[in-house]
This record gives C-alpha cells, sequence and structure tokens, in this order.
C-alpha cells in the first residue's frame, strides 16, 4: 500500500486555549501583553503514513505531551 502525505500540528502542553484565541479569533496579544506568534503555540511537521490512524500514531510518539491535529495533505 502505498503512503500518503500528512500534516502534523503539535500543539504546545498547555497552549490550546491560546492557540485557538490566536487562529479562530485572530487574538495576536496573550492576556499578559506578549506577542503571540504561531512557532511559540505549536510545532507543524510532515510526516509519511499508510493511513490516518498510523499518522496519528507517530504524531504521538514524536510529540508526547501535545495536542496533536493530522490532516492529510493533497
Amino acid at each position: 500500500m502505498a503512503k500518503s502525505t500528512y500534516k502534523i500540528t503539535a500543539i504546545r502542553p498547555g497552549m490550546a486555549k491560546t492557540y485557538h484565541e490566536f487562529w479562530s479569533e485572530n487574538k495576536t496579544v496573550s492576556e499578559d501583553g506578549t506577542p503571540l506568534r504561531p512557532q511559540d503555540l505549536a510545532i507543524v511537521d510532515i510526516v509519511e503514513a499508510k493511513n490516518q490512524r498510523e499518522a496519528e500514531v507517530l504524531a504521538a510518539k514524536r510529540f508526547p505531551g501535545h495536542s496533536c491535529e493530522v490532516s492529510r495533505v493533497g
């Protein structure tokens, strides 16, 4: 079976709410006045896997403690 490409967005521990506010509500400054930048909220990586489940397992192993969102590219 051929492998597909998947994008992993690994949200840093404790940053899920802030990540949501940044991307959904266009919030650019945290409550304490710190500027929000995407690289401070999450790590984005690409993996090849046979299916979505395998990509999710790879994401969990690669980014322990992070909340991972996995989506197929293309």
